[in-house]
């Protein structure tokens, strides 16, 4: 509540997952969306919403898909897009980023639903947080994936950041991979740093 009514705080970010003995929402919900920077809450997802396409106030993650799109020229109008999970900080605004760009977008839940439409998809994005989910074998030829999904792993006695995607086979038959660590991440991260400095820019002295 302080940092919220703090002029020297220009920019408020909650880094997830919090504690389980914390309820997230409220948590997120105290921000003030003048100060939200990854655009997390629920007032600052309603911006997001009605901002369309300008899509500013979009969560710093999304962006970055959108950025990666637009980097390699990738016109998603009329192709057939699958979004692994639909949390509503990640998948669900990319889902509706796509839309607006004239995706044909599915939403994938689960592994049954990912073998059926993965080989059938231009492009996959997945959000779920789940060590090598999409393998090799549900993915189209020349497809486009691109993994924003985070995880830990054990191996050889060290901790490993990995994503969704099963990296190494999935890399050799499709046309676009982004990995994890080093891929959307440190995109996610400038945006982050331009959202707090346009609240800075636009902040009332």
């Amino acid at each position: 509540h302080s940092s919220n009514h703090d002029s020297n705080v220009d920019g408020i970010f909650m880094e997830l997952p919090i504690p389980d003995s914390l309820p997230q929402k409220e948590v997120i919900d105290q921000i003030f969306t003048s100060k939200d920077i990854d655009g997390l809450s629920t007032e600052s997802f309603k911006d997001f919403v009605r901002q369309e396409p300008d899509h500013s106030s979009a969560p710093s993650a999304a962006k970055a898909v959108m950025k990666v799109l637009d980097d390699f020229s990738i016109d998603v109008k009329d192709k057939l897009c699958l979004m692994v999970g639909c949390g509503r900080f990640v998948g669900l605004p990319i889902s509706l980023m796509l839309l607006q760009r004239g995706a044909n977008v599915i939403i994938c839940q689960d592994a049954k639903h990912l073998s059926f439409y993965g080989p059938k998809a231009s492009l996959i994005i997945s959000a779920v947080g789940t060590p090598n989910l999409v393998q090799a074998h549900v993915i189209k030829p020349e497809a486009m994936i691109i993994d924003v999904g985070i995880s830990f792993v054990e191996e050889n006695n060290e901790i490993k950041m990995t994503g969704d995607i099963d990296y190494e086979p999935v890399s050799k038959i499709c046309s676009l991979i982004t990995p994890v660590p080093g891929g959307i991440s440190p995109i996610t991260t400038a945006f982050l740093i331009e959202h707090t400095f346009k609240k800075w820019e636009t902040k009332t002295f």
